[in-house]
């Protein structure tokens, strides 16, 4: 006898098929790494739906912080980060009971890094700045020697546009110092196209719901296409 594929038949098997293929990914952990700009803002929130919308699954925020942030509308999302309001890269990279101990329960497998806005605000040298970025890397490689970083142009301060723009164009060179093969490093660009007068709050440090989604537009195609490729045991 003959068998004949049934509509039904063929949507089963490949139910099966793409059910199989989630159930072989390994969960990957995303950490959001920053100061009041990761910790106050929705850009965590609309990544997160952006993912989700774009089929994405098997994947989870890691941190040691977690927030009660509405977002808007839309599906809930993982709250859980490492954003710290009012810290500078260099304390986040040198002190003790900063990043070494909340790294201690994760293993993150993509971090994004949003940092520098807070070392400007308070005038500390960029050299020390770019050594905190080294060390931060450091720590997170010591955890996992394959993590994929996303690193940000930092947004602008209107206040300080000079050292903004000086620690910005200095982040290529370092990213390229920096970046391995094994644990690479994708610079992001959160700078260009931010308009201060409509993304940005009037304490001129922070970014309004405008800027916020201006910033996930950023995030999305780096953090995207990684999430892609090691889900896919595919290059990156």
């Amino acid at each position: 006898m003959r068998l004949v594929p049934t509509v039904v038949g063929i949507a089963t098997v490949i139910s099966y098929l793409i059910c199989g293929v989630l159930a072989q990914q390994r969960t990957l952990s995303i950490m959001p790494l920053g100061d009041s700009i990761t910790e106050l803002g929705c850009w965590r929130a609309y990544l997160w739906r952006q993912l989700a919308s774009a089929g994405i699954q098997n994947i989870k925020y890691v941190g040691s912080m977690t927030d009660d942030k509405t977002c808007g509308s839309g599906t809930s999302y993982d709250r859980h980060h490492e954003g710290h309001a009012g810290h500078q890269a260099i304390d986040i990279a040198n002190i003790v009971d900063y990043l070494t101990t909340w790294l201690k329960p994760f293993t993150p497998d993509i971090v994004t890094i949003h940092l520098g806005t807070v070392d400007i605000v308070f005038g500390k040298a960029q050299e020390d700045t770019l050594a905190a970025f080294d060390k931060i890397v450091d720590m997170f490689r010591g955890k996992n020697p394959n993590v994929t970083f996303v690193v940000a142009k930092i947004i602008p301060i209107p206040s300080s546009p000079a050292k903004v723009a000086s620690l910005n164009n200095a982040l290529p060179a370092w990213a390229s110092k920096k970046t391995t093969v094994e644990s690479p490093i994708n610079l992001v660009d959160q700078n260009t196209g931010f308009t201060v007068s409509t993304d940005l709050k009037s304490d001129g440090l922070h970014p309004t719901d405008a800027g916020d989604r201006k910033m996930t537009t950023v995030w999305y195609p780096a953090v995207l296409k990684i999430t892609q490729a090691l889900q896919n045991n595919t290059a990156l």
